[in-house]
């Protein structure tokens, strides 16, 4: 197989990477108070708009220096969030300077290779083949796990938001003053308010024909010095975007006014994903930690501003925690409803693909005996697709690589392996060829004859 030539690139691009830490490999700690003492005087007004405008810009990372040293800019910019409300600032100046900001880049990249690096030279020179094996497994599963984000379209999470969390609407109002719907409005409302103001604030960049009727109008109005066209209110939203980095992201309570929910709600939406900046205040804030950014993303500026990332981030902060949330509080009861709600959106799925072609069959079972669920089946012109579903998701990987290989294992075994096996099962019985008959899990009734000589 043909390697696309970018992504060989990469590839060595990233291998070079960890070779460059092989043999200098700083502590972490070293690299953490460097980026602090950078950002030892720098404002959270100023430069925290810019790192989220930033974080906003990975389309961009073809062209932009910044992506060009960065392996995983999404989390590495949301650690730096973190990393800055660890310490208490000066805030006497705006943002670093082009050098030290470039600085800034290298040491994210270091402290991510760095992780790598322990992992990927773990005992050098004292490993057999078998714990080279685990490693290589380790060091592709930390790559994945830190080097990419949550990877959904915006409607999966709404879907998902919706199905899970409704049922529990009562318990999420009562904890925190909205319910589900008053959230995915909010987060589309986000959305809409934050292009619109991206629309306001590029008017004039995308149309140039435009500013000449615009400052026509100035003159008209009696303004001819065009120091003085600043201040009119067509040209607010440009001005702020060209003199403030993150402009965009900069709401008030009063922009967000359009999304036509209560005060209260407003309030208790914002309550919910405000960033708490004394929460792990001087502690040590390592990368492989859970992202507390990613958990509450809305940073409270000056002068009622609020900093908003797009609403999708919003939307997966909300998922993580109440899915979270209700694991531990319901238990058994959230779990199995979400089960069952994620066999129902395959089933779905699957009945909207096939229309009224194939047969399909849920929560059954084969052998009398013991009476083992299937989850799924599609019988398709002599076809039988055997579908098992799982709702799991890898843990963390370890730093150490020989236990994060057991690790992973575990994981492999509890989701992917267990549903291969119980695909196994079925495909067992088939090949012996002989007829067979399935049955309802519930009732116990006979639903269909499999005939594999026949069918």
């Amino acid at each position: 197989m043909q390697i696309d030539p970018k992504i060989k690139q990469q590839l060595q691009k990233n291998l070079n990477s960890i070779l460059k830490y092989r043999t200098a490999r700083r502590k972490q700690e070293e690299i953490i108070n460097d980026i602090l003492t950078i950002l030892h005087k720098i404002r959270k007004d100023t430069f925290l708009p810019f790192v989220l405008q930033m974080m906003n810009f990975i389309q961009f990372r073809d062209s932009l220096e910044e992506f060009k040293i960065l392996k995983s800019p999404l989390k590495q910019f949301a650690y730096l969030i973190d990393l800055y409300f660890s310490k208490n600032h000066l805030e006497t100046e705006d943002a670093p300077d082009e050098k030290n900001w470039k600085k800034i880049l290298e040491l994210l990249d270091e402290i991510e290779m760095t992780y790598f690096g322990e992992i990927g030279f773990f005992e050098e020179g004292h490993t057999d083949d078998f714990q080279l094996d685990k490693i290589s497994v380790s060091l592709k599963s930390f790559f994945e796990y830190y080097a990419n984000g949550q990877l959904s379209f915006e409607e999966q999470t709404i879907d998902r938001i919706q199905s899970n969390f409704s049922r529990f609407d009562d318990a999420i109002f009562q904890e925190y003053g909205f319910k589900t719907a008053d959230l995915i409005t909010f987060c589309l409302s986000v959305n809409n308010i934050l292009q619109e103001k991206a629309d306001r604030s590029l008017y004039f960049k995308r149309h140039p024909e435009k500013w000449k009727e615009l400052t026509s109008t100035f003159i008209a109005r009696g303004i001819d010095d065009p120091m003085d066209w600043a201040n009119q209110p067509e040209l607010k939203d440009f001005i702020g975007f060209m003199m403030r980095p993150g402009y965009i992201f900069i709401l008030t309570k009063e922009d967000l006014s359009s999304t036509n929910l209560s005060d209260s709600i407003i309030d208790s939406l914002i309550d919910f994903f405000r960033y708490n900046e004394s929460k792990a205040k001087n502690q040590t804030i390592y990368y492989a930690d859970n992202r507390q950014y990613f958990e509450t993303p809305l940073i409270t500026l000056k002068d009622d501003e609020i900093l908003f990332p797009n609403g999708k981030f919003l939307l997966e902060a909300f998922y993580n925690r109440i899915n979270l949330q209700l694991s531990e509080t319901k238990k058994e009861k959230y779990t199995q409803f979400k089960n069952k709600m994620l066999e129902k959106k395959c089933f779905d799925i699957f009945k909207n693909f096939f229309k009224e072609d194939a047969k399909i069959f849920t929560s059954f079972y084969f052998d009398k005996s013991n009476k083992a669920e299937q989850d799924l089946a599609i019988f398709y012109k002599g076809t039988l697709l055997i579908v098992e579903i799982k709702d799991f998701k890898f843990r963390a990987p370890l730093r150490n690589p020989i236990k994060a290989f057991d690790k992973i294992r575990s994981d492999f075994k509890g989701g992917i392996q267990k549903a291969y096996d119980q695909c196994k099962r079925l495909e067992e019985k088939i090949e012996e060829k002989k007829d067979f008959k399935i049955y309802d899990l519930k009732t116990g009734k006979e639903l269909f004859e499999i005939r594999p000589q026949k069918n």
